[in-house]
């Protein structure tokens, strides 16, 4: 059952499911009890301080013209729900319990690739990788996949979808961007 990439990449969507549900609903205790060892599981701590954590990196704060200096307490909590509950929901216990093994890839196979420009394969499709992957490999005795497209949509925009294992963490992302 551990070689079963599929059925575990659809358990493991589930288990997300449930801590994206979980993490939505804590978040109006998330300020009065960010401390408790519980709600680490939920927390984004990797960014390096208080408002990073909490509103965004500093990039992604300004592509959103938020000012946490300058602005009410409406839009600061407007903002740290966004980053804490939809868009990082569970962030820690996707990256330390959901995480792929670590190690080296072995019997790596390639079921599709058909990249413009030419990839080895293995990474995924984005806005400047057209065409479509299919791979799997196998980390530390477990076998994973990974599977990508981008193309064209329409009005010169591009579909881009990423499934599987990246090397960190468990992938599901669809995206529409400008060609």
């Amino acid at each position: 059952m551990k070689n079963s990439p599929i059925l575990r990449y659809f358990t493991v969507a589930i288990v997300h499911l449930i801590m994206y549900v979980l993490g939505v609903v804590l978040f109006p205790v998330y300020f009065a009890l960010r401390k408790y060892r519980i709600f680490w599981w939920f927390l984004n701590d990797s960014e390096g301080n208080y408002i990073s954590n909490t509103y965004g990196d500093y990039k992604y704060r300004m592509s959103r013209g938020f000012d946490y200096y300058n602005t009410n307490v409406f839009r600061k909590v407007y903002e740290a729900f966004i980053w804490l509950a939809i868009r990082n929901s569970h962030w820690n216990f996707r990256l330390q319990v959901l995480a792929p093994k670590q190690g080296p890839k072995f019997n790596i196979e390639i079921l599709k690739n058909d990249t413009d420009p030419k990839t080895e394969g293995l990474t995924f499709c984005n806005y400047t990788i057209h065409g479509k992957q299919y791979a799997k490999y196998y980390i530390s005795g477990y076998k994973y996949f990974r599977y990508s497209f981008s193309k064209p949509f329409m009005f010169g925009r591009m579909w881009n979808l990423h499934s599987g294992w990246g090397d960190t963490r468990w992938i599901l992302k669809l995206r529409i961007f400008k060609n």
